[in-house]
């Protein structure tokens, strides 16, 4: 009897696999049938994706192992965005390789490409392609599912499409082509590094576990295909990426470090010496903007301790395209701009700064590169003459005819005006002692004519001077032609109806003596 109900209970649960597998069909039939109709109870020839693909084809299996080795470049080549950064020879400039970018941007192109060709494959493949039947794998058959419920499967599954998306989103482009060029505008390199490690980690990080899980669902399609040596690859690949990128962030941030420390050596000294508001942020100012501009390199110091010869045709090579852009220095010889390379010092002034006041005597001449200055001179009135100086431009022209005044004076001459930046200004300063020793060993140069008409045209005391002088000859023109002429030219009526005649007086002679001309000796060499 045992026997029998044995049996008995194992055909009620043989006659129940086969019900629910009678309903599946079933459902899948009905599923085929209501994807082929159309809304007005017609037929259709299918869904848009096409034929439902067989992942025991040949073709389909030697497709997934090719997309696995598609996988192992992609993450060969995501670190590789690190190195399109790199740092120049003196260590003072970060810069984007452009070479090196646009092919690993081609190189990560191709194979997204070759990702979106997979999705399109797994929108048509059967993921659930056996049934079994009869308990062995030889009597196994292909479910029959419809297009439409294969590619639903796909897009509503965990792994499936919005994971294969995510992994494949152009970020590495658009931080290396949008947002590091950005920031490398307004020198940020911390910021740099930082967004490149979130990149890293937002998208890589993923993107190995897809691999993982794409190299598990090939191992149940297919078999075996490249057992553990892929972990060893993927493992010694991250670490040697990671590793490769220690000296290259030191690299960038060791300078920072080292600015942020003299910050706040120099925050500490300010508030020891309980200077103002003002003056701090002045201080902060200028480190900011001479950060900003040499990146904490002191080229002076560098380039002092070099050997002389050395030293003179460095400065040669980085000054003589500056140095002839000045007018005065146009029409000097080689020999002379050497010296003059040889012994000129980059200034940066920021926004505001006095740079000399009038009467002040003059320590330097400046030859404005970038930026602009404004040159005021205090009339006897009380009034203010004001002219801009900008690129080409320079200043302390008084030195030049107190060096080579006969008998020499050894009192520095006092400023003519009072020097003030109207934006950050950028200029080549040449000390009064140098100044000197270029005039005295090269005096036969400053004798030239040209010389003496391009001091005296960019001067600003004889641009001041000449402004005034044309005035006056314009306003006596005018004179001349009304009935109120100057005392010195006849009259067409008689004086005592020009009414006007002692007004006009006073304003000549008050122009004359308030506009400040310059010294009659200077220039004349």
């Amino acid at each position: 009897m045992a026997s029998e109900q044995e049996i008995s209970h194992g055909n009620y649960h043989d006659s129940d696999d086969e019900e629910e597998e009678e309903e599946e069909e079933e459902e899948v039939e009905e599923e085929n049938s209501e994807e082929r109709k159309t809304p007005r109870g017609g037929r259709s020839r299918g869904w848009s994706v096409g034929q439902v693909l067989d992942p025991r084809t040949t073709w389909v299996q030697e497709w997934n192992r090719v997309f696995l080795l598609v996988c192992a470049t992609g993450l060969f080549l995501d670190p590789l965005f690190f190195y399109a950064l790199s740092v120049s020879d003196t260590g003072m400039c970060l810069f984007v390789d452009g070479w090196f970018a646009v092919t690993v941007t081609v190189l990560r192109c191709m194979t997204d490409a070759l990702h979106v060709w997979n999705m399109w494959l797994q929108l048509k493949m059967n993921k659930l392609s056996y049934a079994p039947v009869g308990g062995t794998s030889e009597s196994s058959r292909l479910q029959t599912k419809s297009a439409r419920a294969v590619a639903l499967g796909y897009l509503k599954a965990k792994k499936g499409f919005f994971f294969d998306l995510f992994v494949i989103l152009p970020l590495p482009q658009v931080v290396l082509w949008v947002a590091i060029p950005a920031l490398l505008e307004r020198g940020s390199t911390t910021e740099v590094m930082t967004v490149l490690l979130i990149m890293f980690l937002f998208q890589y990080l993923p993107k190995i576990y897809h691999s993982i899980c794409l190299l598990r669902r090939m191992q149940n399609l297919s078999g075996y295909i490249f057992g553990t040596v892929w972990w060893g690859i993927a493992l010694n690949m991250i670490a040697y990426f990671v590793a490769s990128h220690v000296r290259f962030l030191h690299a960038t941030t060791s300078k920072k470090q080292a600015m942020q420390l003299k910050m706040r050596n120099i925050e500490w000294w300010m508030r020891r010496r309980h200077l103002p508001t003002a003056f701090k942020q002045r201080v902060r100012n200028y480190e900011r903007q001479r950060w900003a501009a040499m990146r904490g390199v002191d080229e002076c110091e560098m380039i002092r301790n070099l050997p002389e010869g050395l030293r003179r045709d460095i400065k040669y090579h980085l000054c003589l395209d500056l140095v002839r852009q000045v007018p005065l220095f146009q029409h000097m010889d080689n020999l002379v701009l050497e010296n003059i390379c040889d012994r000129v010092k980059s200034l940066i002034f920021t926004k505001g700064e006095t740079i000399t006041r009038e009467g002040d005597p003059v320590q330097r001449m400046l030859f404005i590169v970038r930026g602009h200055l404004q040159s005021s001179q205090v009339l006897r009135d009380g009034l203010e003459s004001c002219c801009m100086l900008g690129p080409g431009n320079f200043s302390g022209d008084e030195l030049l005819s107190w060096c080579l005044r006969r008998p020499f004076v050894e009192r520095l001459p006092p400023s003519s005006s009072t020097l003030v930046t109207l934006e950050t200004t950028e200029a080549f300063g040449l000390e009064s002692e140098d100044v000197k020793y270029v005039t005295q060993h090269f005096r036969y140069t400053f004798v030239n004519e040209k010389v003496k008409r391009s001091a005296r045209y960019y001067s600003p005391g004889w641009r001041t001077w000449a402004a005034v002088a044309i005035q006056l000859a314009w306003r006596r023109y005018r004179h001349r032609l009304t009935l109120t002429s100057l005392s010195f030219i006849r009259p067409r009526r008689p004086l005592s109806r020009c009414s006007s005649l002692g007004e006009a007086r006073l304003r000549l002679y008050t122009a004359l003596l308030t506009s400040p001309k310059p010294n009659q000796d200077d220039f004349d060499f």
